[in-house]
């Protein structure tokens, strides 16, 4: 099917809220020292998708 994407695994929520906090951590760590940080988001954008 055109247009289909493969599913990434998905963590357990008990999992992902203490990476998430302990990667947010480091983040908060590393501009604290002036530390010049590039993040880069990867997601799906439904602009120009429906009739809104």
């Amino acid at each position: 099917m055109a247009g289909k994407r493969k599913r990434s695994a998905s963590l357990p929520r008990g999992t992902y809220e203490p990476e998430l906090l302990r990667r947010q951590t480091e983040l908060v760590k590393l501009r604290a020292e002036g530390a010049r940080l590039v993040v880069v988001f990867e997601g799906r954008d439904a602009a120009g998708k429906g009739a809104a």
